[in-house]
């Protein structure tokens, strides 16, 4: 969902790939460590990726993206905000020595640590627009693989022109769906109520406006015509409209609301 191959190939400062990073993830994350800490070395590591990539490689992407340092990092019960456990998933105990947060803490992480390498080698604007197309294409696969078919393109609007995500219909009703990539914030998940309203306003709320504009649409004109000809038109024929709206909040799974 959240990387095209272009992406993963792209070369970091530190001279490594994307791809790096991610072979050094699906490592440590298939490790069967039963709900605890995971305590290994590069050469753990180097061995559990099959010595695809190399010892070297290992230790810059672990201590230049993943890594917080034990000995130097201190944590203030009243600054959550300021912690990096959520985006830094490893700790360095000493020299060669390292741990893994358990992973249902740390998965997260992992994807934030890759989104920060990422921006860095193709700028925040485009990453962002390539997870959005990538979540759009996401829920499409996800609905249409139970046998729904899904419609989904830009028509003529109140603005020169509207792009629906995703809908489907059966004989009652017709669903619009909305995604929506925004994360939430690090004061967001540090527990400020107020963040975490914002982070949901610019991303369920945000979302729901934007199905209004297709549901105003299609009340008033009792069809959607898409500017794509080869795809078929939307008609209303009295349905009920229901909304769905999708957020990747955390990147993590998939919200429905």
């Amino acid at each position: 969902i959240l990387f095209c191959r272009d992406i993963l190939h792209l070369k970091m400062k530190n001279g490594y790939t994307i791809k790096d990073a991610v072979l050094i993830i699906n490592a440590l994350i298939r490790v069967p460590c039963d709900g605890g800490m995971y305590a290994f070395s590069c050469e753990d590591l180097h061995m559990a990726v099959d010595k695809k990539i190399s010892k070297k490689c290992i230790t810059t992407l672990l201590n230049e993206l993943f890594v917080i340092d034990a000995s130097s990092y201190k944590i203030d019960p009243f600054e959550l905000s300021q912690q990096d456990i959520q985006y830094r998933p490893i700790l360095k105990i000493k020299k060669n020595a390292y741990c893994m947060i358990e992973k249902s803490v740390c998965s997260t992480a992992f994807v934030e640590c890759l989104l920060s390498a990422a921006r860095e080698v193709v700028g925040s604007e485009k990453l962002e627009s390539t997870i959005g197309k990538n979540t759009e294409k996401a829920a499409i696969q996800l609905i249409s693989s139970l046998g729904i078919t899904c419609k989904s393109g830009k028509y003529n609007g109140r603005t020169p022109t509207e792009e629906i995500d995703c809908s489907f219909e059966n004989d009652d009703e017709l669903y619009f769906v909305e995604c929506k990539k925004k994360s939430l914030t690090r004061n967001s998940r540090s527990g400020n109520d107020l963040n975490i309203l914002e982070d949901i306003q610019k991303s369920f709320v945000d979302s729901l406006c934007q199905i209004l504009k297709h549901e105003i649409h299609i009340i008033k004109n009792k069809e959607i015509n898409f500017i794509d000809g080869s795809i078929e038109k939307i008609s209303l024929r009295n349905k009920l409209i229901s909304r769905i709206s999708l957020s990747l909040f955390d990147y993590g799974p998939i919200s429905f609301t």
